[in-house]
């Protein structure tokens, strides 16, 4: 599915897709996004991104990354061929990731350890990162309480 809106402000730019995908684990996630590009040789593509105020643990791949709610709009210079998962998470799954406290969080990002890089570059060149994503937090499903 791909989308044309709810935080992708570059909607129509050829070079860059997002795909938004329900993943069934709502008590962890109201979704899992995935943004790809294709930027030729010697040109970027400056995308603006505005975020939900919610936390979003985000995979590129490289590294995994828990980014906090900020408030205005992100930009990325994108270049070459690559692309990001992230998943949108739910307030409760945010302890699942890490000690620190929400609110020291806000407006800034940290590293998470043990995520699924390597799965999920597989995946994405295979084409279905939420899937990846769904069996890696799915024993996570049990830990969020009321």
């Amino acid at each position: 599915m791909t989308v044309e809106s709810r935080g992708h402000l570059n909607p129509g730019a050829p070079e860059v897709t997002l795909d938004r995908a329900p993943i069934g684990l709502d008590d962890l996630v109201r979704w899992v996004w995935t943004a790809r590009w294709d930027v030729p040789p010697g040109r970027t593509v400056r995308q603006r991104v505005l975020q939900y105020p919610a936390f979003n643990l985000v995979t590129d791949p490289v590294t995994a990354t828990l980014h906090g709610p900020r408030t205005g709009v992100d930009v990325r210079e994108l270049a070459g061929r690559s692309w990001v998962v992230g998943v949108l998470l739910r307030p409760g799954a945010t302890p699942l990731f890490t000690a620190t406290a929400p609110a020291a969080l806000r407006g800034t990002a940290e590293e998470v350890r043990g995520a699924p890089v390597a799965e999920l570059t597989a995946a994405v060149a295979g084409g279905d990162p939420a899937a990846t994503v769904r069996d890696w937090l799915a024993p996570l499903a049990d830990r969020v309480t009321d």
